[in-house]
């Protein structure tokens, strides 16, 4: 095997595959380990040093194999529970897999070798003629049983108790699988998606982070309690809970309408949702008010960074969001309702009267009236369509002025201004922060700064006037 393989990776399959397995052992005889920041595990380059440990340890352990042979026989160690082979050899009772990577080499998806069902592409958002252009092909490619020239790698996983990743589903019925590995950062986790009948049926969300656990623990949450309203205009998954994670049902219409703008059922379906949760509260005693405040004592201290993320920037924002912030007064009131959290087009579908919306893990039950409304706007306008702050904010102020807008302003008695300065306050100090601390930085969280800081600005001048 020639492609070098992160450490980061060979955790997650082990968490996967081996969720009772703390540690793994690696033979690396040449040198193919990306990362080296592996404190509980032990790598070999010999197979002699390998054969060694095996005798002597009383631990059991999983084997990761990154070499083209089998540096020993698996079956002769009581130890080896089971082995993560990237080794093209056959090895009894193994299932092998194929990975595609991401432009940097990790991987990003996992599913069976014998897949036929593409089942992959149900967890991947890409958009645009390139991205029509592989699903098709991806599309054919399984109908033939045919997806190796697709795939960056493969390795075979083998349990000696025979169980491995089927745990991690519950009781669910599937005839095939795939696995995203998740975005990297504090947030990470592993989605599944479960396929029966060439129909993605369910996703499985898999914690690998403490975070990332506690955001899954507040998606089971938030969709258990909004499971008792009967929605018009609003769909969301059914939830229920598996030993490491949560599991929740593919919401995805029959027909999909694939227009990104804002629409009037955006906002239907908000209101909808207001409807059932609307309160008023102090301004100090919301979740968001909590974030903001922890975020500008964060930022204040940040002074270097390892990402390229400049603390000039950084500093630049904090400043801003402190001029706004100091100029709101702690008895003042705020409209508040469960809100969703990351209402973007990707976590959503349009069909003929409904919005089928999913992904609640960053829901919040005080949240200001109207956030889901900004969030969508700033999202797609800064990663999709690269616009300015300005013309970003033209777009807001167009949904508010339409009836729909002016009807949800007036039947909640809202300032939509004030809420917008709050929510530009709130996303600042809720994922600067985590950018400025992130070892690896995705080029989008500059475009999103940039963008974040003309906001702020303009922002500011919108906060003297009023």
């Amino acid at each position: 095997m020639k492609n070098k393989i992160y450490a980061s990776d060979l955790s997650i399959i082990n968490a996967l595959f081996f969720p009772e397995n703390k540690a793994f052992v690696i033979y690396d005889p040449h040198g193919q380990i990306r990362e080296t920041e592996l404190e509980k595990h032990k790598i070999f380059n010999k197979p002699t040093a390998l054969e060694d440990f095996c005798k002597s340890t009383s631990s059991d352990f999983v084997l990761v194999n990154i070499s083209n042979q089998k540096p020993i026989d698996y079956f002769n160690y009581s130890k080896i529970i089971g082995c993560i082979d990237f080794c093209k050899s056959n090895v009894k009772n193994a299932t092998p897999y194929f990975f595609i990577n991401n432009p940097d080499q990790s991987m990003r998806w996992i599913f069976p070798k014998k897949s036929t069902s593409a089942c992959f592409l149900n967890l991947y958002n890409g958009s645009g003629l390139k991205s029509f252009a592989f699903k098709e092909v991806v599309k054919k490619l399984s109908r033939v049983g045919w997806l190796h020239p697709i795939a960056s790698g493969e390795f075979s996983v083998f349990s000696k108790n025979k169980k491995t990743i089927e745990p991690n589903f519950g009781e669910i019925k599937y005839d095939d699988f795939a696995i995203f590995t998740g975005t990297v950062g504090a947030d990470r986790k592993a989605v599944i998606a479960l396929s029966s009948k060439n129909k993605c049926t369910h996703f499985v969300k898999v914690p690998l982070t403490e975070t990332a656990r506690k955001l899954t623990e507040t998606e089971f949450s938030q969709l258990s309690k909004l499971s008792s309203i009967s929605f018009q205009n609003l769909e969301i998954p059914t939830t229920h809970k598996t030993p490491k994670g949560i599991v929740v049902s593919n919401v995805q219409p029959a027909k999909v309408e694939k227009n990104t703008l804002f629409q009037s059922l955006h906002l239907q379906s908000l209101e909808e949702l207001y409807h059932h949760s609307a309160e008023i509260n102090n301004i100090t005693s919301i979740s968001s008010w909590k974030t903001i405040r922890e975020g500008i004592d964060f930022l204040r201290k940040v002074e270097s960074t390892e990402n390229g993320l400049s603390v000039e920037v950084i500093q630049k924002l904090r400043l801003l969001c402190e001029e706004i912030f100091y100029n709101i007064k702690d008895t003042d009131q705020i409209n508040t309702a469960i809100g969703h959290g990351d209402f973007t087009p990707w976590n959503m579908y349009l069909s003929d009267s409904k919005l089928h919306l999913y992904d609640w893990e960053m829901s919040e039950m005080d949240t200001p009236i109207l956030f889901d409304v900004f969030h969508f706007f700033f999202q797609k306008g800064i990663l999709i369509d690269r616009k300015s702050a300005t013309a970003i904010f033209k777009e807001i102020q167009e949904a508010m002025e339409s009836p729909l807008g002016q009807q949800i302003i007036t039947s909640f008695s809202l300032d939509w201004e004030k809420h917008y300065q709050l929510y530009l306050l709130y996303i600042v100090c809720k994922y600067l922060p985590k950018y400025s601390t992130q070892v690896r930085l995705h080029e989008q969280v500059h475009w999103l700064t940039s963008c974040w800081l003309d906001a702020l600005k303009d922002t500011f001048k919108l906060a003297e006037r009023n």
